[in-house]
């Protein structure tokens, strides 16, 4: 066995729960002892991935009126709602005790949390690299960051997931694609409440101990951050403030993944006009542009493969013209950019 730190915050605010993750994984020795922190936010806020620009992805007036808190933090991933009905924790592994790479933090964390949930009666499975799915949606998702010499991961258990107030807070280029993402959210997550499973804090907190306990062999101690982890804390929470000015970066440059292999996208796209794109795993789920001769094949493709013989096939079947069916074909390609997704 391997002894290990739990560190157990209780409600704390935004700027708190991501600079004590990162202060602790900044001040840790090579040959320190791995720790998991256990908190609750006080606060609603949005927590933007450490590769994202605040302004590309959020509509930051919204943000103001409601005063919603933006914080950027260290991890990886894209634009997550965290608030008080989240468990949250984050595992802190030293460089001795830390896996070779990110994959590998990510399949045995994720892992471990599956294991942590199935003697309460949830049966999770892992999607992708960083999420976890309740049959078929996400009921969790991570991220991942080397925070000087130690590796980090995060995540949280959700309760309930506000998909309309989520959705209200995310930049969009129509009111469209709006609607569009609120019907994505909907059938693309979901949470513990809807998937029947009401437990209390302590029992996740005793389920998740266990279950990392059992699969890297450690043996937790109750504990806090030390005075030197206490500055290295506040050093943190002065760097977590969102850099507002850069308007046009995206994480996914036309749009916002919603889960592992769904995506909404739009933009202008040459010889096309602007065009909208919903995809969910290898099916492209709807299609519409401004081009209205084309619309009556965009109708025809809801549900097809996400594939590019298929769309061809589609498209020439509803009358469109070589040239016009090269034309879409491109420009889907340019609003996949980002997402991973291929023709």
């Amino acid at each position: 066995m391997q002894d290990a730190r739990w560190i157990a915050l209780g409600g704390c605010s935004p700027a708190d729960l991501h600079a004590t993750y990162t202060g602790l994984a900044d001040a840790q020795a090579d040959d320190a002892p791995p720790i998991v922190i256990w908190a609750r936010p006080d606060t609603p806020h949005l927590s933007l991935g450490a590769s994202q620009s605040a302004a590309g992805e959020l509509d930051l007036g919204a943000c103001r009126r409601d005063g919603i808190p933006v914080i950027q933090r260290p991890l990886g991933g894209g634009t997550v709602w965290v608030d008080a009905g989240q468990s949250c924790f984050f595992l802190i592994f030293p460089r001795h005790a830390a896996p070779r790479r990110h994959e590998n933090l990510f399949a045995a964390c994720l892992e471990a949390v599956a294991e942590a949930l199935g003697p309460l009666g949830l049966r999770v499975h892992r999607q992708g690299v960083q999420d976890l799915w309740f049959g078929e949606r996400k009921i969790m998702g991570s991220g991942a960051a080397t925070i000087n010499r130690s590796m980090v991961f995060g995540a949280s258990f959700l309760r309930h997931f506000p998909d309309e107030r989520f959705a209200r807070y995310i930049r969009t280029p129509s009111r469209g694609f709006g609607r569009w993402l609120r019907a994505a959210l909907r059938a693309g997550m979901t949470d513990l409440e809807r998937a029947g499973l009401r437990a209390r804090d302590d029992a996740l907190e005793h389920a998740l101990k266990k279950a990392l306990e059992q699969r890297f062999g450690w043996r937790f101690r109750s504990d806090g951050p030390t005075a030197a982890e206490h500055e290295k804390i506040a050093e943190a929470g002065d760097e977590l403030l969102p850099d507002l000015s850069d308007t046009e970066r995206r994480l996914v440059p036309y749009g916002i993944k919603v889960s592992a292999g769904q995506y909404v996208l739009e933009g202008e796209v040459a010889d096309c006009g602007r065009l909208r794109l919903w995809v969910r795993g290898e099916r492209l789920v709807r299609l519409v542009g401004t081009e209205w001769t084309w619309r009556a094949a965009f109708r025809r493709m809801a549900g097809a493969p996400l594939a590019h013989a298929s769309i061809s096939k589609i498209l020439a079947e509803a009358g469109m013209t070589p040239t016009d069916v090269e034309r879409v074909l491109a420009g889907i390609e340019t609003l996949l950019q980002g997402t991973g997704i291929q023709l």
